[in-house]
This record gives structure tokens, C-alpha cells and sequence, in this order.
């Protein structure tokens, strides 16, 4: 999908602070299906912001009560304004989403001095794949429910979503999937543009009718906080990388990792599954000689893991197989 990025190797550690311009932090919420104001939560930042291994954002979100089966952290380019036509609204582009509202500004092709801003949506993914799945594979009399969408919104739906890699429900795993699908629809992807699509045409039928999900799909949305990409310092490789042991590989219930360093500090490890989504992180206190942690895989799904080892050093990436 286009809008995913993969996690590569950087060349400069970024340290983010929080910008506290009133321009910049917006209490915004909204929230559709009679959902109560605020219902989406409080976005506040968490101590990590400031702290020399404060590789991204530390969003703390309390105070969600949708009931919503889905939340994600949708992140956005405030100085990126795009305009989308058929709803007439301005707003800033998204940049990516993911589940832990954690990311390095490297790997979204952000500078020093560069700005971004976070919010947190709960939506109802189960609603919006079980409505795709009714479009693509369901009749409304002699009709497909493709061709009758296509009949009400004058808009073949089906082939975008086809051409947004969305061929069946569980193709869209995630809101990085939904914008693929709005951008395709010809919408611009930008969080405004996105609720006025699911307000004026996912929404648009009654529940219950013909060709729907049964019910609306609904969503809340935090405030948001936005940050600045503050300062950076040259690193590469940790030089204790080179000593760095991890067995076993292929893992089935353990996972050990040694190396030695001349120095102390904090490390922050990171595992990061096929599909891109942090399943674990850890922040582990490491002293100057030989040093030895111990992970339990039991809880992880069998399959291929990034492993991300983030130190004021740099970072390093090795891959780990759970059986």
C-alpha cells in the first residue's frame, strides 16, 4: 500500500519536543453515530518526549470510551495542506498510522525543523470490511451490489477498491488501507477528507438496506498534539554490534542476546512483525563489560520478526524466526 513506510537504517539520531504554540495544539475532537463529544479520548505526551532516546513520540491516550473495535494513531504533515474538491475541504496530508503512536521522523522523510502532528481515531474496521465484502460479493435482486453503488454514486466503487489492492474485507487491515482506498475514490488523504467520504458516501445508504454492512461505520477522533524534529547527531553502527550474539534462531519458547560494550546506557529494543507493526518493545539499562537478556517468544505468532536495537550509539537490525 502506498502509504506505508518500512523501517531502514538512519543516519542521524532526532530528538523530538513538543510544540506548544497554541497554532499547533489542537483540541479538535469529532465523532459520528451519536458518539458522545470526547468519546475518542485525551492525547497527552508521555515523559519520553525529551529524553535522549526519545526516538519518536510517546503519546499517551486515557479516556477512550467509543467501544470502537479498532484504534490507531494517524499522523499528519500540518505545513502539507491539501485540497480535496468534491467536499471542498483544506487539511493537513497524512503521513502514515500505525497502533503504538510511536515512529521515527527519519523513516517518514521528515528533516530538522520539519513539523508533524498525531491523533488518535477508533473506527469500526469490522463494519467497513464487512460492507466491502457485501459490495464485492452480494446482489440486490438480479443486480450486483457493485453495479447498483455504481448506479447510486455514479461511481464505479469496486474497481477503485480493486485498484487500492482491497479485493476482499481482510485486505484492509488498517486506516493506512482506508486512505489507499480514499485516494483511489479520488479523495485527498487527509483525516477531514477521510470522515467526509465515510459520512457522505460509505455511509450515505441506510443500515439495513440493500448492499450495506447492516450498520454505519463509525469513528472517533482524539485532539492533537503536534511536534518539531528539534536536533540531530551524527551515529552509525553501535560499535558493540559487532560482538552482538542472538540465539537461538529459528526461537521457539526463548530468545537470548549477548554483547559487550566499553560503555553504559539504555537500549531500546523493538520486535516488528511481516506486516510492520510493533509487537514488543523493551527499554533495557546495559553496563560497560559483557552483558546478556533474556526475551520469552512464547506469546509471539510463529513467523519472521526486524529485530531493532535503538542506542544512543545508533542502531542496529538483525531478523529473528519464532517457530
Amino acid at each position: 500500500m502506498q502509504h506505508r513506510f518500512t523501517l531502514n537504517r538512519f543516519s542521524s539520531l532526532l530528538t523530538l519536543v513538543m510544540l506548544c504554540s497554541s497554532t499547533l495544539l489542537v483540541s479538535a475532537q469529532s465523532a459520528n453515530c451519536s458518539l458522545p463529544a470526547g468519546s475518542g479520548g485525551s492525547l497527552g505526551v508521555g515523559p519520553g518526549n525529551v529524553a535522549p532516546m526519545a526516538l519518536s513520540p510517546d503519546p499517551m491516550l486515557t479516556g477512550e470510551s467509543s467501544g470502537l473495535s479498532f484504534v490507531q494513531f494517524v499522523f499528519t504533515n500540518p505545513n502539507d495542506l491539501v485540497t480535496d474538491t468534491a467536499s471542498g475541504i483544506t487539511a493537513p496530508r497524512i503521513i502514515f498510522a500505525n497502533n503504538s503512536g510511536q515512529v521515527i521522523p527519519d523513516d517518514l522523510g521528515l528533516d530538522i525543523g520539519d513539523q508533524f502532528c498525531v491523533r488518535s481515531m477508533s473506527f469500526s474496521l469490522d463494519v467497513l470490511q464487512r460492507q466491502i465484502d457485501t459490495l464485492l460479493t452480494s446482489s440486490f435482486g438480479a443486480a450486483a451490489c457493485c453495479d447498483f453503488a455504481e448506479l447510486i454514486q455514479g461511481v464505479d466503487v469496486c474497481s477503485l477498491l480493486v485498484d487500492a489492492g482491497i479485493a476482499s474485507g481482510s485486505d484492509l487491515e488498517d486506516y493506512n488501507d482506508l486512505a489507499d482506498f480514499a485516494v483511489a475514490y479520488g479523495i485527498q488523504a487527509s483525516l477531514e477528507s477521510i470522515f467526509f467520504l465515510i459520512d457522505s458516501t460509505i455511509n450515505i445508504v441506510p443500515p439495513g438496506s440493500p448492499c450495506t454492512a447492516g450498520s454505519p461505520m463509525c469513528y472517533a477522533v482524539s485532539n492533537e498534539i503536534c511536534f518539531t524534529v528539534d536536533t540531530a547527531s551524527a551515529i552509525g553502527t553501535p560499535a558493540w554490534t559487532e560482538d552482538l550474539k542472538l540465539f537461538p534462531n529459528p526461537a521457539t519458547a526463548k530468545v537470548h542476546f549477548q554483547f559487550e560494550t566499553d560503555r553504559s546506557g539504555m537500549l531500546r529494543l523493538q520486535l516488528i512483525d511481516a506486516q510492520g507493526r510493533q509487537v514488543l518493545e523493551r527499554s533495557i539499562q546495559y553496563s560497560q563489560g559483557q552483558n546478556a537478556l533474556t526475551l520469552s517468544t512464547e506469546m509471539l505468532v510463529p513467523g519472521m520478526y526486524q529485530v531493532l536495537l535503538d542506542s544512543p550509539e545508533g542502531r542496529e537490525s538483525r531478523m529473528l524466526v519464532v517457530e
